[in-house]
């Protein structure tokens, strides 16, 4: 862990007012050593030095213990030159003491105990001189460092600098002004620094380090709790969305253009919009598979009259717009409320950085936020309608959510979510979706609040039908030679009868029909290729496959089967090295860095041979814009299914295309290898690339992992080839066998476990940690088995210690606390991860703050997941010994089970069983209080909360347990009083109170010395 600059430029701060206020000092104390009488003023001056002195010298000591593990050059020199002067400070102190005279003296009392004061500390006036020497090498050391601080291009001021830099410009915040303000307030420093600072300096210098310091610090944590909400794929499906054409939508943000009558009148979006007491904030838009949800959803959510209309209902307030699409065959961030969350949050926020802190402020005030921060659906939810209730700023907010039907999970929790955030009064939200009856039961309450795509896009398909082929030269002949006119129009009617509204469907049939006329087709043949393309997008995709020459089938085959395994759209460069059969080079390797020449080339000759191979049904598109051209077209050029629609149908028909590539195919290996080959034949090395690079280690872990279960062997040699070539500035390299645990590599970390055993350096991570925790490698990926139990496993029979300590708390401690954040999570797979780490010695009682982690799962009834898998987890914990009578986290320092009781009691009336019945009585049978309830007794509380079958089991089950413990405590007695005192006999109960407490009772003695017992 290393010293954030920031906090090292505060410590200079403190370390410059430490000598500034230390020379002064000095300079007082002398005069008051020359001087005979100690008068009232002086005396209160001493007093105001004492008072101030110690202050400083407390920030010394905690800005110093901040980080005693910093190591960067620089800054632990700085640390320690911190922790001298609170050495220095003390010793002042107990100088300034020595000069004080008693306050309660006066006149000549007071003046003949200065005069001796003086006289005794005539010897200490050297000491002072010296105090003054070492301050001066103090202001020369501190000097230096701040040279190397703001100087040095590798300090970690520096680096944090071009880190801050970054951040800003890709959240694209509005803090490009404080940023070139501090870096001109560093560059004066850096000036100043030349030469060692005088007295006289020191004042402005602590001044504008302290001011550099907060900004500094401030904006960094604020750039990075944004930059923890961003993910790498948040705005893929947005960049995959074509925008419409010219001729089309146009009349929904302009009704006005509609001619009398038009039926799309119908359509209210811009009232809607407007409206600044609307009944509800929603406004649905459905629509068939392919009728262009999505390109209208963009394109209402980019186009300026949008903003306008809003503006009407924002009136003078901020109003932000941000939009959402879930895409199903995505990443697990692309199809979760969390990804929704996430990317509402850091649009709202990267609008409105001023109000970060407020909206979260536990992760605020931590010294460092990294971006793998692992958020909670719970979390992210409250944190945005707390953005919706701050005051701070006055803001109004419109979202679009696109793509309901493609969200992976509850879609009627998901409604529930929609509608809590458009409850509140500043939000409005547009959703779009396929007309599922669960979303229209949901949103389709008002018709001018509701817009069903396929019954008004009949005008806007025919406008796009004659568009298209008036911008064909052949058709334009055709017309000019006035031949057959009436039939091209009688064509486009067709055309548009047929589509019902599915824009998908006339793309495909348009693009068709402009093949037939760049071929010559007489008019005659255009009518029969319409009338032979079914109207069903399904039958049609099919007919596409058919018509693929023999000659690509197998490719295409293949390049279906990567599109549909691969879990996120893979560069152009991926497939070009699938299909490259160039020679090796002289050394025999085939990973000969590319030119910036042949990246275009490749790329423009993969396009093409992808088009032509799979008849569009795949295509590039750029997503990622880097540095340069050529690095855009090698890292951004992605390749992705033409529609949702076409994946869907070759996913259907997966098991034929198989057959077609052949058998021998390996479609996970052959992706890792195609993706470690662009990592080989990289030509750049900037830090641009070093967040793509990550990526693409990312999937080849995942796939390997696939690899992996497929062939039942370890992947070594490619994931180590891969670990080589991750560029040394990823911190990732260092832990990538950990990113390996993390992504469930059993074979290749079991394989390295016996090699090397399981070794974990000091102050790094554990493998452990990882596998509970993947975190950020993890969490934006889907692993093979949805879990990590057989890594956990793997670790815990090698030895992993659950309880080993990182970063100040155990593995153990840290991964209940990150489960208990979202409660939903524990289901079947954390049930059993809880119970592998306590069958090999996790400790179920331990605690933080004082409460008992295991506790907090009782704690939220209303709030569970899979009750099944709950129950299971709090077996396990009360079979290894968890004690339900400790504290637990509540405002009334209530234990487990009096809290459970208390929970039990306020919902009497709704008992949840059987949970409710088997959490009880496992309790009881653990060790609970029979003697919770001091007002109403156990057996009158369970009479209370439970129907009268299960009340009388648990009465029963009371007394039982109660005649067991009285029984066990007899025994204990007579077992204490007839062999000696538990403490010495390894007996747990010490000696029962009323005999220990009578006045003829002896404790024997101990062990060692004589038995004979006086009666």
């Amino acid at each position: 862990m290393v010293l954030d600059p920031f906090s090292a430029l505060g410590l200079a701060s403190n370390i410059i007012q430490f000598v500034d206020f230390g020379s002064k000092i000095i300079s007082r104390s002398i005069e008051q050593y020359q001087s005979v009488l100690g008068t009232n003023a002086q005396h209160v001056h001493l007093e105001s030095i004492t008072v101030s002195l110690r202050s400083i010298a407390k920030g010394l000591s905690e800005s110093s213990a901040a980080d005693q593990q910093a190591k960067k050059h620089g800054e632990d020199s700085l640390r320690l030159l911190a922790i001298r002067c609170r050495e220095t400070a003390d010793q002042l102190l107990a100088e300034i003491e020595k000069l004080k005279v008693d306050p309660r003296l006066s006149g000549t009392s007071r003046k003949f105990a200065s005069l001796w004061q003086a006289f005794a500390s005539l010897k200490e006036e050297n000491r002072l001189a010296k105090f003054e020497q070492t301050l001066e090498q103090y202001r020369s050391q501190l000097t230096m460092h701040l040279v190397a601080l703001v100087r040095d291009q590798n300090s970690s001021l520096q680096l944090e600098l071009r880190e801050l830099q970054r951040l800003i410009r890709e959240t694209d915040t509005s803090r490009a002004d404080q940023l070139a303000q501090l870096q001109n307030d560093i560059g004066i420093i850096k000036k100043d620094a030349q030469q060692p600072f005088t007295l006289g300096e020191l004042s402005t210098l602590q001044s504008r380090l302290s001011t550099v310091a907060l900004t500094g610090r401030y904006l960094s944590r604020e750039s990075k709790l944004l930059d923890s909400l961003r993910f790498n794929s948040m705005t893929v499906r947005d960049s995959d969305i074509k925008e419409p054409h010219e001729a089309t939508f146009r009349w929904v943000l302009d009704p006005q253009s509609l001619p009398p009558g038009d039926h799309r009148h119908c359509v209210k979006f811009v009232k809607w919009l407007e409206a600044r007491n609307p009944k509800n904030g929603i406004y649905y838009v459905a629509g068939k598979a392919g009728s262009g949800k999505s390109t209208l959803m963009k394109y209402l959510s980019n186009d300026p009259r949008t903003v306008e209309a809003l503006g009407n209902w924002a009136m003078d307030r901020k109003l932000v717009v941000a939009r959402f699409f879930f895409w199903h065959a995505g990443t697990t961030l692309q199809k979760s409320q969390e990804g929704l969350l996430r990317a509402l949050l850091f649009e709202v926020l990267r609008h409105c950085p001023a109000i970060i802190k407020d909206v979260f402020p536990d992760p605020w005030e931590r010294t460092h936020v990294p971006n793998t921060y692992e958020w909670t659906r719970h979390e992210l939810l409250q944190a945005l309608l707390k953005v919706a209730r701050q005051e701070t700023e006055a803001v109004m907010f419109c979202f679009f959510i696109d793509g309901l039907d493609e969200y992976a999970g509850d879609h009627a929790e998901l409604v529930d979510v929609i509608r809590e955030m458009a409850a509140m009064p500043n939000i409005k939200i547009c959703v779009a979706s396929r007309p599922w009856e669960v979303f229209k039961e949901a949103f389709d309450q008002d018709s001018e609040r509701r817009l069903y795509l396929q019954d008004v896009t009949k005008q806007d398909i025919e406008a796009y039908v004659l568009r298209m082929l008036e911008a064909n030269a052949s058709y334009r002949k055709e017309i000019q030679a006035q031949k057959s006119a009436e039939w091209y129009t009688s064509l486009v009617s067709q055309i548009t009868e047929k589509a019902q509204g599915v824009f998908l469907w006339v793309f495909l049939v348009v693009r068709s029909l402009l093949e037939g006329l760049e071929n010559g087709d007489p008019i005659s043949i255009l009518r029969k290729r319409l009338e032979e393309l079914p109207g069903d997008l399904k039958k049609l995709f099919q007919r596409i496959l058919d018509d693929i020459p023999r000659v690509y089938k197998e490719t295409t085959a293949r390049n279906f089967q990567v599109a549909l395994t691969a879990v996120e759209p893979l560069q152009a460069m991926a497939y070009a090295q699938m299909d490259d059969d160039s020679p090796p080079n002289d050394s025999g390797s085939l990973t000969t860095p590319y030119s910036a020449a042949e990246i275009f080339r490749v790329v423009e000759k993969t396009s093409k041979q992808l088009n032509t191979s799979t008849k569009g049904l795949l295509e590039c598109s750029p997503n990622v814009k880097l540095g340069g051209p050529a690095q855009t077209q090698y890292y951004g050029i992605f390749v992705d299914f033409l529609h949702r629609t076409v994946r869907d149908f070759l996913y259907e028909n997966r098991d034929s295309i198989q057959e077609i590539a052949g058998s021998q195919l390996q479609v996970h290996k052959t992706i890792c290898h195609a993706l470690l080959q662009i990592l080989q034949r990289n030509p750049f090395d900037r830090r641009d690339d070093l967040e793509m690079k990550r990526q693409i280690v990312r999937k080849i872990m995942f796939h390997a992992r696939h690899t992996e279960l497929l062939s039942g062997s370890p992947q070594v040699t490619l994931l180590d080839q891969t670990r080589e070539m991750m560029p040394v500035e990823l911190s990732d390299r260092d832990d990538f066998l950990g990113h390996c645990a993390a992504m469930g590599l059993c074979l290749y970390v079991e394989n390295k476990i016996k090699r090397f055993g399981l070794q974990t350096p000091k102050d790094s991570r554990p493998l452990l940690h990882f596998a509970l925790m993947p975190g950020f490698w993890a969490s934006n990926l889907p692993t093979p088995d949805k879990n990590n139990n057989d890594m956990v496993t793997l670790l815990l029979e090698h030895g992993a210690d659950p309880n080993e300590d990182y970063s100040g708390i155990t593995v153990w401690s840290e991964y209940l606390i990150r489960l208990q954040k979202d409660i939903k999570k524990v289901g079947a797979d954390r049930a059993v991860e809880i119970a592998l780490c306590l069958k090999h010695k996790a400790d179920p009682n331990v605690k933080d703050d004082g409460c008992a982690l295991w506790g907090t799962f009782l704690e939220f009834p209303t709030a569970l997941g899979d009750e099944n898998s709950l129950v299971a987890v709090l077996e396990s914990f009360v079979s290894h010994g968890a004690d339900p009578n400790l504290p637990v986290k509540t405002f009334l320092n209530l234990t487990i089970w009096e809290r459970f009781i208390e929970d039990l009691c306020d919902r009497r009336d709704s008992p949840r069983l059987p949970y409710d019945y088997d959490i009880t009585e496992m309790l009881i049978r653990a060790g609970a209080s029979l003697d919770v309830a001091p007002v109403s007794s156990l057996h009158d509380i369970v009479l209370a909360c439970f129907p009268s079958l299960e009340a009388a089991r648990l009465q029963h089950i009371i007394d039982e347990e109660r005649t067991k413990r009285q029984k066990r405590k007899r025994f204990r007695f007579h077992r204490v009083f007839k062999f000696g005192s538990g403490k010495h006999r390894g007996l747990e109960s010490p000696i029962p109170l009323p005999f220990a407490a009578s006045k003829n009772f002896k404790a024997p003695p101990p062990a060692n010395e004589s038995r004979n017992l006086q009666p």
